[in-house]
């Protein structure tokens, strides 16, 4: 007994003994291990307040991205909106197209109608075209020929108002006479064309001119005669000439023919035989003869 209690002891103190060194390996490893753990804590650690900052970040951005969401709803909730208000307009605009379109196919059956009858409308106005320009060609020549003829026309009426006046004052006396004043007689002889025509012997001379202008007188109503003295010039030479003779508002007047020049002698006395008067242009002239060829009253 004493042996097995002692081996026990043996044992024991053995087992303690190992114990003890295992112990102090132990103690050893945990210290290792806790030195270890301290810096994986403070490894650990900074990682933790790392993880901190970025979870701040995070829950920063969070917020932002939530407000954000938010909007973003807001605006989704508007666009679904406004999609179905887009969708009933693009309903109604499709009923509006099927519309037109229906339209379109009734104008365009229109437009066929129409491009037809324009066809021939177009050859219809093609041959009044035609017609038209050989009426017009035909209306141009017969107004040519009726202008001609009007001109015809006038022309004729004008010679028989002038034939009739003509026949009048050669065929007919002298009716409704008026008298005119000197300044009259002398403004209708600036107008009168007698004295631009030329004097060509025997043709036409002093009788000549003083028949026409009677004449021409007589077709304005009044009575001018013709009358020629037959006498001498105060160089002696041979005095006979023919001109005219009138009866005016101021008394009688004479009137040389080939120049329209007018004259009168004091108190507008008529000439007689046997005396000297002044001729305009030629100087005195002795009167031998006064011969009143065409009366004048």
């Amino acid at each position: 007994m004493v042996k097995a209690w002692k081996v026990c002891a043996a044992l024991i103190v053995l087992a303690l003994a190992c114990s003890t060194a295992h112990l102090a390996s132990l103690n050893l490893q945990i210290s290792s291990a806790l030195t270890r753990a301290e810096g994986e804590r403070s490894l650990l650690k900074a990682e933790n307040d790392a993880l901190r900052g970025e979870l701040n970040s995070l829950e920063q951005n969070f917020t932002m991205l939530s407000e954000a969401y938010s909007s973003l709803n807001e605006s989704y909730v508007q666009l679904l909106q406004e999609r179905s208000a887009l969708a009933i307009s693009y309903r109604a605009l499709e009923d509006a197209c099927l519309q037109l379109n229906r339209s379109y196919q009734q104008l365009s059956s229109s437009y066929s109608d129409l491009l037809n009858a324009y066809s021939a409308l177009n050859s219809t106005y093609g041959e009044l075209l035609a017609r038209y320009s050989h009426l017009n060609t035909t209306y141009n020549e017969l107004l040519r020929q009726y202008s001609a003829l009007n001109a015809s026309y006038s022309q004729l009426l004008s010679l028989n108002s002038s034939y009739a006046k003509l026949y009048a004052a050669l065929y007919e006396p002298l009716t409704s006479k008026t008298v005119p004043t000197v300044d009259e007689l002398k403004a209708w002889l600036r107008d009168d064309p007698t004295d631009a025509i030329a004097y060509k012997y025997p043709d036409f001379v002093c009788g000549d001119y003083a028949v026409m202008l009677a004449f021409h007188a007589k077709l304005v109503g009044w009575d001018m005669g013709v009358v020629a003295v037959l006498g001498r010039k105060a160089d002696g030479s041979e005095f006979n000439h023919a001109f005219n003779a009138i009866i005016c508002a101021e008394g009688l007047v004479y009137v040389e023919p080939q120049t329209d020049e007018v004259w009168w002698y004091p108190g507008h006395v008529e000439i007689h035989p046997g005396g000297w008067y002044d001729y305009p242009g030629l100087g005195r002239v002795y009167v031998q003869e006064f011969v009143i060829v065409v009366p004048y009253n």
